[in-house]
């Protein structure tokens, strides 16, 4: 159910690697934002599916990266992500640390409440099948 005009297929398809079959981004777009967004989209597209680093690692750049910024809801995003690519909690959570020391302190204490916010919705969620995203303190 990908609009084209608005994401690149290479990037959809770089997502649906990351975070499964059912992917669809979360955040919406205004249509009329859709041509603006499109040189931005095909560049992602590009550096997403560019084979020089393995998706694994291009995903916790991405993630440190979002975390750094303050991103929430995006680094929530890749916070499933990266649990979908087979991280255990911990090791997202030393990631988190790593990213703390040099980001700050508060950046880190935002990313660990997104990383138990993930992993309460997974419990709720047992067993569940697709893609699913709540934003960061959605009820």
């Amino acid at each position: 159910m990908s609009d084209n005009r608005i994401h690149d297929p290479k990037a959809i398809a770089t997502f649906r690697e990351i975070w499964g079959p059912d992917f669809f981004p979360p955040f919406p777009r205004v249509a009329e934002s859709s041509e603006a967004q499109l040189p931005v989209s095909r560049a992602q597209g590009e550096v997403m599916s560019n084979p020089v680093l393995d998706l694994k690692t291009r995903a916790i750049i991405i993630f440190s990266v979002m975390v750094a910024l303050g991103y929430q809801a995006e680094a929530k995003l890749y916070i499933q992500g990266l649990r979908n690519l087979g991280y255990s909690v911990r090791e997202i959570a030393e990631i988190i640390v790593q990213v703390g020391l040099y980001a700050g302190i508060p950046r880190a204490v935002d990313a660990n409440m997104l990383l138990r916010e993930v992993v309460e919705e997974d419990e709720q969620r047992e067993g569940a099948d697709g893609f699913f995203y709540k934003f960061p303190g959605e009820k």
